[in-house]
Protein backbone atom coordinates (compact mmCIF):
# COMPACT_ATOMS: atom_id res chain seq x y z
CA UNK A 1 0.00 0.00 0.00
CA UNK A 2 2.92 2.35 0.29
CA UNK A 3 3.71 2.34 -2.85
CA UNK A 4 0.38 3.48 -4.32
CA UNK A 5 0.56 6.32 -1.89
CA UNK A 6 3.73 7.33 -3.38
CA UNK A 7 2.51 7.27 -6.50
CA UNK A 8 -0.36 9.12 -5.67
CA UNK A 9 1.87 11.96 -4.43
CA UNK A 10 3.97 11.57 -7.23
CA UNK A 11 0.95 12.29 -9.56
CA UNK A 12 -0.92 14.97 -7.39
CA UNK A 13 1.10 18.12 -9.17
CA UNK A 14 0.53 16.71 -12.37
CA UNK A 15 -3.46 15.99 -11.84
CA UNK A 16 -3.60 19.59 -10.36
CA UNK A 17 -1.76 20.97 -13.42
CA UNK A 18 -3.61 18.87 -16.01
CA UNK A 19 -6.93 20.12 -14.10
CA UNK A 20 -5.67 23.73 -13.98
CA UNK A 21 -5.37 23.59 -17.69
CA UNK A 22 -8.37 22.44 -18.49
CA UNK A 23 -10.10 24.92 -16.98
CA UNK A 24 -8.37 27.40 -18.56
CA UNK A 25 -8.57 25.95 -22.01
CA UNK A 26 -12.36 25.85 -21.49
CA UNK A 27 -12.13 29.81 -20.10
CA UNK A 28 -10.58 30.13 -23.67
CA UNK A 29 -12.95 28.31 -25.94
CA UNK A 30 -15.89 30.58 -24.21
CA UNK A 31 -13.51 33.36 -25.22
CA UNK A 32 -12.98 32.49 -28.72
CA UNK A 33 -16.42 30.42 -29.54
CA UNK A 34 -19.16 31.73 -27.73
CA UNK A 35 -19.82 34.76 -29.31
CA UNK A 36 -23.09 34.66 -29.31
CA UNK A 37 -24.13 36.09 -25.41
CA UNK A 38 -27.81 37.87 -24.83
CA UNK A 39 -28.05 39.22 -21.34
CA UNK A 40 -30.81 41.12 -20.08
CA UNK A 41 -29.99 44.11 -17.78
CA UNK A 42 -32.35 45.41 -15.36
CA UNK A 43 -32.15 48.36 -13.23
CA UNK A 44 -32.55 48.90 -9.83
CA UNK A 45 -35.94 49.92 -8.35
CA UNK A 46 -34.24 53.08 -6.91
CA UNK A 47 -30.80 54.23 -5.47
CA UNK A 48 -30.53 53.78 -1.78
CA UNK A 49 -28.79 56.34 -0.56
CA UNK A 50 -26.85 56.38 3.01
CA UNK A 51 -24.28 58.41 5.11
CA UNK A 52 -22.68 57.64 8.00
CA UNK A 53 -20.17 60.30 10.47
CA UNK A 54 -17.77 57.65 10.81
CA UNK A 55 -16.26 54.48 9.19
CA UNK A 56 -19.28 52.16 8.89
CA UNK A 57 -17.93 49.24 10.84
CA UNK A 58 -17.07 51.55 13.86
CA UNK A 59 -21.09 53.00 13.29
CA UNK A 60 -23.48 52.56 16.44
CA UNK A 61 -25.87 49.89 15.28
CA UNK A 62 -28.61 51.25 17.38
CA UNK A 63 -28.34 54.61 15.59
CA UNK A 64 -27.03 53.38 11.85
CA UNK A 65 -29.88 54.49 10.51
CA UNK A 66 -30.37 57.88 12.03
CA UNK A 67 -27.80 59.77 10.32
CA UNK A 68 -29.04 63.08 8.86
CA UNK A 69 -28.22 63.61 4.72
CA UNK A 70 -28.01 66.79 5.37
CA UNK A 71 -24.55 66.49 7.47
CA UNK A 72 -23.06 65.25 3.78
CA UNK A 73 -20.69 66.78 1.47
CA UNK A 74 -22.67 64.94 -1.35
CA UNK A 75 -24.93 62.46 -0.93
CA UNK A 76 -27.20 64.99 0.57
CA UNK A 77 -27.99 66.86 -3.05
CA UNK A 78 -26.89 63.93 -5.15
CA UNK A 79 -29.68 63.24 -8.41
CA UNK A 80 -30.56 59.23 -8.07
CA UNK A 81 -31.39 59.08 -11.41
CA UNK A 82 -28.52 60.28 -12.94
CA UNK A 83 -26.43 58.37 -10.97
CA UNK A 84 -28.25 55.14 -11.64
CA UNK A 85 -28.52 56.24 -15.19
CA UNK A 86 -24.44 56.62 -15.46
CA UNK A 87 -24.03 53.25 -14.13
CA UNK A 88 -26.58 51.29 -16.30
CA UNK A 89 -25.20 53.03 -19.40
CA UNK A 90 -21.61 52.18 -18.82
CA UNK A 91 -22.27 48.89 -18.16
CA UNK A 92 -23.74 48.09 -21.11
CA UNK A 93 -21.47 50.30 -23.28
CA UNK A 94 -18.63 48.22 -21.61
CA UNK A 95 -20.57 44.83 -21.96
CA UNK A 96 -20.71 45.67 -25.56
CA UNK A 97 -17.27 45.86 -26.18
CA UNK A 98 -17.17 42.50 -24.83
CA UNK A 99 -19.67 41.49 -28.01
CA UNK A 100 -22.04 40.85 -25.51
CA UNK A 101 -25.74 41.46 -26.82
CA UNK A 102 -27.70 43.67 -24.23
CA UNK A 103 -31.56 43.87 -23.96
CA UNK A 104 -33.07 46.13 -21.51
CA UNK A 105 -36.29 47.09 -20.42
CA UNK A 106 -37.29 48.57 -23.82
CA UNK A 107 -36.55 44.74 -25.67
CA UNK A 108 -37.48 43.03 -22.82
CA UNK A 109 -40.09 41.03 -24.52
CA UNK A 110 -37.61 40.13 -27.15
CA UNK A 111 -34.95 39.23 -25.06
CA UNK A 112 -37.68 36.46 -23.98
CA UNK A 113 -38.32 35.27 -27.35
CA UNK A 114 -34.97 33.61 -27.43
CA UNK A 115 -34.25 30.45 -28.30
CA UNK A 116 -31.02 30.19 -26.98
CA UNK A 117 -28.80 30.51 -24.03
CA UNK A 118 -29.58 33.82 -22.14
CA UNK A 119 -28.93 35.42 -19.08
CA UNK A 120 -30.29 38.19 -16.51
CA UNK A 121 -28.60 40.47 -14.29
CA UNK A 122 -31.06 42.15 -12.26
CA UNK A 123 -29.98 44.99 -10.49
CA UNK A 124 -32.21 44.24 -7.06
CA UNK A 125 -30.17 46.85 -4.83
CA UNK A 126 -28.52 49.79 -5.66
CA UNK A 127 -26.28 51.60 -2.89
CA UNK A 128 -24.38 55.04 -2.59
CA UNK A 129 -23.27 55.78 0.84
CA UNK A 130 -20.71 58.66 1.94
CA UNK A 131 -19.02 58.34 5.20
CA UNK A 132 -16.38 60.00 6.68
CA UNK A 133 -12.41 58.18 7.88
CA UNK A 134 -9.39 59.12 8.39
CA UNK A 135 -6.26 59.03 6.26
CA UNK A 136 -3.23 58.31 8.54
CA UNK A 137 0.46 58.69 7.57
CA UNK A 138 3.03 57.39 9.94
CA UNK A 139 7.05 57.98 10.45
CA UNK A 140 9.61 56.51 12.57
CA UNK A 141 12.56 59.59 12.51
CA UNK A 142 15.53 59.23 14.44
CA UNK A 143 13.46 56.27 17.17
CA UNK A 144 10.69 59.38 17.32
CA UNK A 145 7.41 57.76 15.58
CA UNK A 146 5.77 60.70 14.05
CA UNK A 147 1.77 60.90 13.46
CA UNK A 148 -0.47 62.96 10.88
CA UNK A 149 -3.78 62.69 10.56
CA UNK A 150 -6.07 63.92 7.87
CA UNK A 151 -10.30 63.67 7.84
CA UNK A 152 -10.75 61.84 4.37
CA UNK A 153 -14.33 61.62 3.13
CA UNK A 154 -15.30 58.00 1.14
CA UNK A 155 -17.86 57.24 -1.44
CA UNK A 156 -18.57 53.76 -1.74
CA UNK A 157 -21.53 52.44 -4.68
CA UNK A 158 -22.92 48.74 -3.83
CA UNK A 159 -24.68 46.44 -6.31
CA UNK A 160 -26.60 43.12 -5.24
CA UNK A 161 -27.38 41.49 -9.23
CA UNK A 162 -30.07 38.35 -8.81
CA UNK A 163 -28.53 36.15 -11.52
CA UNK A 164 -30.43 34.01 -13.63
CA UNK A 165 -30.52 31.58 -16.78
CA UNK A 166 -33.44 32.08 -19.29
CA UNK A 167 -35.72 29.26 -19.77
CA UNK A 168 -33.81 27.04 -16.74
CA UNK A 169 -35.90 27.26 -13.88
CA UNK A 170 -34.16 24.41 -12.24
CA UNK A 171 -30.72 26.17 -12.12
CA UNK A 172 -31.03 28.36 -8.98
CA UNK A 173 -31.10 32.20 -8.93
CA UNK A 174 -27.36 33.31 -7.52
CA UNK A 175 -26.86 36.94 -5.26
CA UNK A 176 -23.63 38.66 -6.29
CA UNK A 177 -22.05 41.86 -5.16
CA UNK A 178 -19.68 44.27 -6.36
CA UNK A 179 -18.83 47.40 -4.50
CA UNK A 180 -16.53 50.17 -6.16
CA UNK A 181 -14.78 53.04 -3.84
CA UNK A 182 -13.47 56.40 -4.10
CA UNK A 183 -11.68 58.81 -1.61
CA UNK A 184 -10.35 62.19 -0.87
CA UNK A 185 -6.52 61.69 -1.36
CA UNK A 186 -3.48 63.44 0.15
CA UNK A 187 -0.03 63.16 -1.40
CA UNK A 188 2.35 63.99 0.94
CA UNK A 189 5.34 62.77 3.04
CA UNK A 190 7.70 63.52 6.46
CA UNK A 191 10.30 65.69 6.15
CA UNK A 192 13.32 66.06 8.06
CA UNK A 193 15.41 69.03 8.35
CA UNK A 194 19.21 68.43 9.41
CA UNK A 195 19.60 71.58 10.26
CA UNK A 196 16.72 72.87 12.72
CA UNK A 197 16.25 69.38 13.44
CA UNK A 198 12.17 69.84 12.81
CA UNK A 199 10.47 67.41 11.28
CA UNK A 200 7.31 69.07 8.95
CA UNK A 201 4.41 67.25 6.79
CA UNK A 202 4.99 68.13 3.12
CA UNK A 203 1.64 66.89 1.19
CA UNK A 204 -1.14 67.92 -1.60
CA UNK A 205 -5.03 67.40 -1.05
CA UNK A 206 -6.87 66.24 -3.96
CA UNK A 207 -10.35 66.32 -1.98
CA UNK A 208 -13.37 64.87 -3.63
CA UNK A 209 -16.20 67.11 -5.54
CA UNK A 210 -19.56 66.66 -6.64
CA UNK A 211 -18.26 65.29 -10.03
CA UNK A 212 -16.23 61.93 -8.74
CA UNK A 213 -20.46 60.82 -7.87
CA UNK A 214 -20.85 60.57 -11.59
CA UNK A 215 -17.57 59.29 -12.20
CA UNK A 216 -17.82 56.49 -9.41
CA UNK A 217 -20.53 55.59 -11.09
CA UNK A 218 -19.35 55.50 -14.44
CA UNK A 219 -15.94 53.35 -13.12
CA UNK A 220 -18.21 51.15 -11.15
CA UNK A 221 -20.63 50.58 -14.70
CA UNK A 222 -17.08 49.26 -16.67
CA UNK A 223 -15.80 47.05 -13.50
CA UNK A 224 -19.35 45.37 -13.51
CA UNK A 225 -19.15 44.85 -17.27
CA UNK A 226 -16.05 43.39 -16.63
CA UNK A 227 -17.19 41.76 -13.45
CA UNK A 228 -20.50 39.84 -15.74
CA UNK A 229 -17.93 38.50 -18.38
CA UNK A 230 -15.54 36.80 -16.59
CA UNK A 231 -18.66 35.80 -14.11
CA UNK A 232 -20.31 33.70 -17.44
CA UNK A 233 -17.15 32.78 -18.25
CA UNK A 234 -16.21 31.03 -15.32
CA UNK A 235 -20.00 29.69 -15.23
CA UNK A 236 -19.21 28.50 -18.63
CA UNK A 237 -15.68 27.05 -16.99
CA UNK A 238 -18.36 24.98 -14.18
CA UNK A 239 -21.13 23.56 -16.53
CA UNK A 240 -18.70 22.16 -18.97
CA UNK A 241 -16.55 20.14 -15.78
CA UNK A 242 -20.16 19.89 -13.93
CA UNK A 243 -18.36 21.06 -11.01
CA UNK A 244 -17.44 23.92 -8.87
CA UNK A 245 -13.71 25.42 -8.88
CA UNK A 246 -11.63 27.47 -6.63
CA UNK A 247 -10.08 28.40 -9.99
CA UNK A 248 -11.86 31.80 -10.86
CA UNK A 249 -10.40 34.08 -14.56
CA UNK A 250 -9.96 37.15 -15.54
CA UNK A 251 -9.91 38.25 -19.33
CA UNK A 252 -8.12 41.14 -20.33
CA UNK A 253 -9.92 42.67 -23.61
CA UNK A 254 -7.10 44.75 -24.24
CA UNK A 255 -4.36 42.12 -23.79
CA UNK A 256 -6.45 39.38 -25.10
CA UNK A 257 -5.27 37.37 -21.85
CA UNK A 258 -6.39 35.55 -19.17
CA UNK A 259 -5.33 35.69 -15.65
CA UNK A 260 -6.65 34.33 -12.26
CA UNK A 261 -8.82 37.68 -11.17
CA UNK A 262 -8.44 37.16 -7.07
CA UNK A 263 -10.37 38.93 -5.40
CA UNK A 264 -11.46 41.59 -8.31
CA UNK A 265 -14.68 39.91 -9.11
CA UNK A 266 -18.19 39.26 -8.27
CA UNK A 267 -19.02 38.02 -4.41
CA UNK A 268 -21.41 35.04 -4.51
CA UNK A 269 -23.84 35.65 -1.41
CA UNK A 270 -26.61 33.03 -2.07
CA UNK A 271 -28.49 31.46 -4.28
CA UNK A 272 -32.42 30.24 -4.23
CA UNK A 273 -31.68 26.56 -2.76
CA UNK A 274 -29.38 27.64 -0.05
CA UNK A 275 -30.76 30.81 1.13
CA UNK A 276 -33.35 29.23 3.83
CA UNK A 277 -30.17 27.19 5.23
CA UNK A 278 -28.21 30.22 5.61
CA UNK A 279 -30.92 32.41 6.89
CA UNK A 280 -31.48 35.97 5.70
CA UNK A 281 -28.59 37.88 3.69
Amino acid sequence: MNWIKRLFFLLLPVLVLFSCATERRLAQQFVQEETNINVLLLPPPDLIVKYYPTHPDEADPDTIDAYDLQDARFVDEVDDSLVVNNFMQSLKYHLELFQVNVFGPDNIDSFFRLDTTAFIFSLSQMELMEYLDEAIFTSTIDTIQYLQRFPQTTLMQSHWFEFSTLNQPEKPMEVLYSMQHTSDYFDGRFVYNPLSGEVTFRYTPYYLTSDDVFELAYFAGEQNAQYIFDYLMNYYVREEIASDTDRYFTYDRNRHVLRPAYNDRFIRISNRENRNEQGPQ
